[in-house]
């Protein structure tokens, strides 16, 4: 049950309906160490938001609301009063969002040459000497402090894409929620690509992305698969791998496979895995998250996706030898003759 309370004057029609959040507030900022003006502005904009959103037609409570971690962000983000999770903690998702594109615009329309009246080679300077460098940096405060200011600036740039800024602005489980939704949607999947191109166009376009995918390559792989090539030494055969011309694809219902090495004729695959990208067992416990690119891969994870990889490469009739990178460093010949009398006792006909 709400407590009735009043709040006069002109902030009192701004926030009419929502005088129990604002005293919940009020009795916070002494906490916190905020002014009461700072207080008075955030409320208005917070009530803003829900308004916006309708909430003032809701039942809510200053718990329901979130409002002790909204201030807490406000306050963490404080010296970024110009990003989007500064905006979308004050007026809310909806709200928030439109008013950060106001501000993008604006910024774009006032930072843009011909607001400024330059040539083209003037705003190009005046753009390169505005960029965030650590030369810049230094530049305008000096060495030590320009280097310390560089080093905040590029830890701020990872939080804000990081899983732990949704976190802080939306709560735990919503925020999880996002960054999952995000992700999906940042996947090259068929169904992203017909939902942003359309269902012909979209598919023209995944397939030629299927074709074009993993145009990197591990250098050390592909030392081994020279080598190899060089010593089977074998010119009616086809080798395929990067470089040399692409890696091989096989797709399971619209799940995508890629192999490193390949003899179409004899059937026979190769995978070189990294110690750290696959996880290898002899350095890593099932529950350990190596991948510096994705730490929501465990281990296990890993072997367990290497192995419906490998698994349905054999139940299309591929023969699959891996390799890994630790073992090929410690003794490349022996791994390399190895790869040799595999291929010529299980392909005895061939070569």
């Amino acid at each position: 049950m709400k407590t009735k309370e009043t709040v006069t004057g002109k902030l009192g029609q701004l926030i009419e309906g929502f005088e129990p959040e604002y005293f919940f507030l009020k009795n916070l900022y002494n906490e916190k160490g905020w002014s009461k003006s700072a207080i008075q502005n955030v409320m208005t904009r917070f009530v803003e938001g829900w308004r916006y959103d309708g909430l003032d037609k809701q039942e809510h409570s200053p718990e329901s609301l979130e409002l002790e971690r909204k201030i807490t962000v406000l306050r963490e983000l404080g010296h970024d009063r110009q990003s989007k999770i500064f905006f979308v903690t004050q007026y809310g998702e909806n709200l928030g969002s439109k008013k950060f594109k106001e501000l993008q615009d604006r910024q774009a329309f006032t930072n843009s040459r011909e607001y400024k009246g330059m040539t083209e080679e003037e705003f190009k300077q005046y753009n390169q000497s505005r960029a965030v460098t650590l030369e810049n940096m230094i530049k305008r405060y000096g060495e030590e402090e320009g280097t310390k200011l560089f080093e905040e600036y590029c830890q701020k740039q990872i939080y804000t894409k990081s899983k732990q800024r949704y976190i802080d602005e939306y709560g735990e489980e919503k925020g999880l929620r996002i960054v999952s939704e995000i992700n999906k949607k940042k996947t090259h999947t068929l169904e992203n690509f017909q939902r942003k191109y359309g269902k012909e166009e979209g598919w023209d376009r995944y397939k030629e992305y299927q074709e074009n995918k993993h145009c990197s390559y591990s250098k050390v792989a592909s030392k081994l698969f020279e080598e190899l090539e060089k010593s089977l030494n074998r010119k009616d055969l086809t080798y395929i791998y990067k470089p040399k011309n692409h890696e091989l694809h096989l797709s399971d219902n619209g799940k995508n496979y890629y192999f490193d090495f390949c003899i179409p004729e004899l059937k026979f695959i190769i995978e070189f895995n990294g110690d750290v990208f696959h996880g290898n067992p002899k350095f890593f416990n099932e529950s350990d998250r190596p991948n510096p690119y994705d730490e929501t891969l465990t281990a296990k994870d890993m072997w367990k996706r290497d192995k419906q990889k490998v698994d349905f490469a054999k139940k299309n009739g591929y023969n699959v030898f891996v390799v890994w990178e630790s073992e090929y460093r410690k003794d490349k010949n022996r791994i390399l003759d190895t790869i040799k009398e595999l291929v010529e006792r299980n392909y005895n006909g061939v070569i």
